[in-house]
């Protein structure tokens, strides 16, 4: 959902669901410094529209991934990405009703063109 004051036309066109994605780079742009001004947008106007929502999770922060890599390089640590990951799922809990965590994984060029399989555990 790019422009979330026009949550209520998909409500409209009969959807019961809609996505919408969180940059954990945007929410956690150091750690432990939380922002949550964007998703709370997102959960408040799909919310409101009672809408089921699926929130794609992307975007690792630069002190979090090596230096002088793109924002779709895995984290160095998954740890903190699991950490952010319970962090979100609290926040929201009972209003998110699933997750996708990364965009298409199962492509190179969403991990910084790392393989996908196993550049969680250091082979990126």
């Amino acid at each position: 959902m790019a422009d979330l004051g026009l949550a209520y036309l998909v409500n409209d066109l009969g959807f019961g669901w809609a996505k919408s994605y969180v940059n954990w780079e945007t929410v956690e742009p150091n750690p432990g410094e939380f922002r949550w001004v964007d998703p709370d947008n997102i959960i408040n106007a799909l919310g409101d529209q009672q809408l089921k929502i699926l929130m794609r999770v992307h975007g690792t922060p630069a002190w979090a991934r090596p230096p002088g890599t793109p924002l779709s390089h895995p984290p160095r640590n998954p740890e903190d990405f699991g950490r952010f990951l319970s962090e979100l799922a609290s926040r929201y809990k009972g209003q998110v009703a699933a997750y996708e965590i990364w965009n298409e994984p199962n492509l190179n060029y969403e991990w910084a063109t790392a393989r996908p399989t196993g550049c969680l555990h250091g082979t990126a």
